[in-house]
């Protein structure tokens, strides 16, 4: 769609698409599920298309649905399948390689400094080597990592049930956990030494360094979308159909 006012440029039916997709050198790279019948439906892909045109570059089938969106760097696509860890060549989708069996992986990729960061349903959070799927360290959450990590200035910021973890990423060393009941939202925003994250009601800014607590903002609302953050502004959307502007100094809410 254009940009100025959502005129539709082209679609391509990949199955059914619950994935965010990533563009990266004129190409759209997506994950998918097929929409077949019986063992047919059990079948995932992941698609790089051409993104003027929407045409299909290359399509790589992996052993179940990908629901994960990809994550696209140094010339490699990666993206979770049925409990593994692929990664294709973003040219060709040809796979470089594929994460151990013993290693549920569950949740949508991050790349950053030729380290793959991924959660699991085993209660542990991975750090893989980019170039062959290696584990270079582990933490322990207790619980299912399912959703993607934020990764900025050293830092890891994973959310496992009602917890958020800051773990070092080069060791694995958690630096702080932020717990609160309500803590919800599994998907923070890192902007200007600040964390956002968000739960079943209130939006929470947190000092990156060390987890305290800036300030709360009450939304009466549950928000089910990762906050973001643009020239001094946090949006996040709500389970109510809202969208909202909250201002990063005030905690006012901007409409």
């Amino acid at each position: 769609m254009t940009v100025s006012d959502g005129t539709e440029l082209w679609s391509f039916d990949a199955g059914r698409v619950y994935s965010s997709p990533e563009v990266v050198n004129d190409t759209v790279y997506v994950g998918s599920e097929s929409e077949g019948i019986g063992s047919e439906s059990e079948r995932g892909y992941v698609y790089a298309l051409g993104a003027s045109s929407g045409e299909k570059k290359w399509r790589f089938s992996t052993e179940g649905a990908v629901r994960s969106s990809p994550a696209v760097d140094g010339g490699k696509v990666y993206a979770t399948s049925s409990g593994y860890l692929y990664a294709l060549d973003a040219e060709t989708g040809k796979q470089e390689w594929k994460s151990p069996s013993d290693i549920v992986m569950d949740s949508s990729p991050t790349v950053a400094g030729g380290t793959v960061y991924v959660g699991s349903n085993n209660g542990r959070f991975y750090a893989l080597d980019s170039s062959d799927g290696s584990v270079e360290w582990s933490f322990p959450t207790g619980n299912s990592v399912s959703h993607d990590a934020t990764v900025r200035d050293g830092n890891a910021y994973v959310t496992s049930s009602y917890n958020l973890y800051a773990l070092d990423t080069e060791t694995g060393e958690r630096k702080w956990i932020f717990s609160r009941s309500d803590l919800y939202n599994p998907i923070a925003a890192v902007s200007d030494g600040t964390v956002y994250v968000g739960g079943y009601d209130p939006l929470y800014a947190l000092n990156a360094s060390d987890g305290s607590k800036k300030w709360k903002f009450n939304l009466s609302d549950v928000e089910y979308s990762a906050p973001t953050v643009s020239n001094g502004t946090v949006y996040i959307g709500s389970e109510n159909g809202n969208l909202y502007a909250i201002d990063v100094t005030e905690s006012e809410t901007r409409g």
